[in-house]
């Protein structure tokens, strides 16, 4: 499981409209790398720029394959084990919150959710999440990407080909994220707003004390030619400032957050001269982070560096695994084996966390395993130079028991008596229970009549004092929709049938989660009646 625990060395790729970049890190160190632009130009991209590789060699897999085979050796790269920093064209990133649900139901609870923030099928896509739960707020926060099965196919079989293994797939802007985490150029304390850009095109990113909220992607224009003169600059940094206000606008009422702590500007040092303008129009604290010096690389374009970026925070996955755990290239087997264990974190979150954890924590586990090995021998050194003589003094004392009723005491007087005082507590606790029962016993004669067709009921539990009530439930539909009315249905039964909750008023919905057998999905949800005023013994004859 912790195969990638003494792994040092992996390769990121990048493949944008402009080129490939190639970055493979050592220990945190670019070890090699290559950055290559197209060159190409066919009669189906002639006159436009192509968005992605794909589209620069359409019907052209052979010279395709060819051209980056070149460009892996050129490299000189020495491993086999890469991370493919998506490019946002085809993705899909939603961010929303949900109930702080019990850890089991995690999983379920997110894929039941994600369906109202995915326009297509979930079945078309390859998809993967990140959250984390706010216990203060009692909600879990969700980071969704998805891309249609596709693309994510196209990119599958390239890399096979190019016989290389896809440690993971990832959005390029979170591999940039990273990147800016392990230089120090973001605090986990803080809120950013962050822009990176080029002549071409630019991308925003809002995170808050770590976690992405908000991603967006803006084509510039389609070609470099056009920004030359000093008019064009001028147009695009007024873009770039109304595209940030109206995403600002945007995750502030999205999400009712507090303002920006920082906003981070991204780009060649020919720019850093907008930092100025960027805060007084926004009115935000504004940094200025020049590509070329989050990386020494000698001899590149300068239109390759944002790619280089991208490249290399995809290479840093093994220094933080649990940064960024999407993984748009997981197998249908490894979702399957995740639903199973649904009280796991997200995607390969639990090995990556493991790894991360023996990353950081290795000199201290070492050490305290030591310690822990020489407190134990002096413990058992101790206990058993004190166990022996008293082991040997029972065997001389005790009293065999005699064979009469399980349970019964007759070694001694205090046995007998502490026998009897038990089986008085199990009396008084039986007659309790009889004498109890005939008030929920009422209650449960009524579900039927208030259980809408489609619901039914597996189970349930209850306390006598205060009087509480869980009832463990199936919802079934063939409409999903028609699954979660008939929940709503049920509970508005319950709370409206005056002779059912007139000693439990409060009936709540207290959990849920989507199960499947086979083809067939079911709503599996418990509701929970019970009085929470004080006062709350039952009324007579109810």
């Amino acid at each position: 499981m912790l195969t990638n625990f003494f792994k040092k060395d992996i390769a990121g790729f990048f493949f944008s409209s402009k080129g490939v970049a190639i970055i493979q890190q050592a220990a945190g160190k670019i070890k090699n790398q290559l950055s290559v632009p197209y060159s190409i130009k066919s009669e189906e991209t002639a006159g436009i720029s192509p968005e992605d590789i794909f589209e620069l060699f359409k019907n052209k897999e052979t010279e395709m394959i060819a051209f980056l085979q070149k460009v892996i050796r050129d490299s000189r790269i020495d491993t086999s084990s890469v991370v493919v920093a998506l490019p946002p064209k085809d993705l899909i990133i939603r961010f929303f919150e949900m109930p702080n649900i019990p850890r089991p139901e995690v999983f379920a609870g997110i894929n039941f959710e994600m369906k109202k923030y995915i326009p297509f099928k979930i079945e078309e896509l390859a998809y993967d999440f990140q959250y984390r739960v706010k216990q203060k707020a009692n909600i879990i926060e969700v980071v969704l990407c998805g891309i249609k099965q596709d693309p994510i196919d196209k990119y599958i079989g390239l890399f096979k080909q190019l016989n290389l293994n896809v440690v993971a797939f990832e959005p390029a802007l979170f591999s940039l994220f990273r990147l800016l985490v392990i230089k120090n150029k973001i605090l986990s304390t803080r809120s950013y707003v962050i822009l990176e850009f080029d002549q071409q095109e630019a991308n925003i990113l809002i995170a808050e004390k770590g976690f992405p909220y908000f991603t967006r992607d803006i084509k510039i224009i389609s070609t470099a030619a056009a920004v030359k003169e000093e008019e064009g600059f001028d147009a695009i940094l007024f873009r770039l400032i109304n595209e940030v206000r109206v995403s600002l606008d945007y995750y502030r009422r999205q999400f009712m957050k507090r303002d920006i702590d920082e906003m981070i500007v991204i780009s060649n040092k020919s720019y850093s001269s907008w930092v100025d303008n960027f805060s007084k129009e926004l009115g935000l604290k504004v940094s200025f982070v020049a590509l070329n010096d989050l990386f020494k690389i000698k001899d590149v374009r300068e239109e390759m560096l944002s790619d280089i970026a991208k490249a290399y925070g995809a290479a840093l996955k093994i220094e933080r695994p649990s940064l960024v755990t999407l993984n748009l290239g997981k197998t249908k087997e490894k979702d399957d084996k995740l639903a199973l264990a649904a009280a796991a974190p997200s995607g390969e979150n639990l090995q990556i966390l493991v790894t991360d954890f023996l990353k950081q924590s290795k000199v201290a586990i070492f050490k305290g395993l030591a310690a822990g090995f020489v407190i134990f021998l002096v413990a058992y050194g101790m206990s058993f130079s004190k166990l022996y003589p008293l082991e040997k003094q029972l065997v001389t004392v005790s009293v065999k028991q005699l064979p009469f009723l399980s349970g019964v005491d007759l070694s001694s007087l205090e046995g007998i008596q502490s026998s009897e005082k038990a089986f008085n507590e199990k009396q008084r606790d039986f007659s309790k229970l009889v004498g109890n029962n005939a008030f929920f016993y009422k209650k449960v004669l009524l579900l039927s009549r208030l259980m809408p067709a489609g619901v039914w009921l597996t189970g349930l539990d209850y306390s006598v004092d205060p009087p509480s009530l869980r009832l463990h439930c199936y919802s079934y539909d063939v409409d999903q929709k028609t699954r979660s009315e008939n929940i709503n249905k049920f509970i508005l039964n319950l709370k409206g049938n005056i002779d059912f909750s007139r000693d439990m008023p409060s009936i709540e919905l207290k959990s849920y989660r989507e199960v499947n057998v086979g083809k067939a999905y079911y709503m599996q949800f418990d509701v929970i009646c019970e009085n929470k005023s004080e006062n709350t013994a039952p009324v007579s004859g109810v």
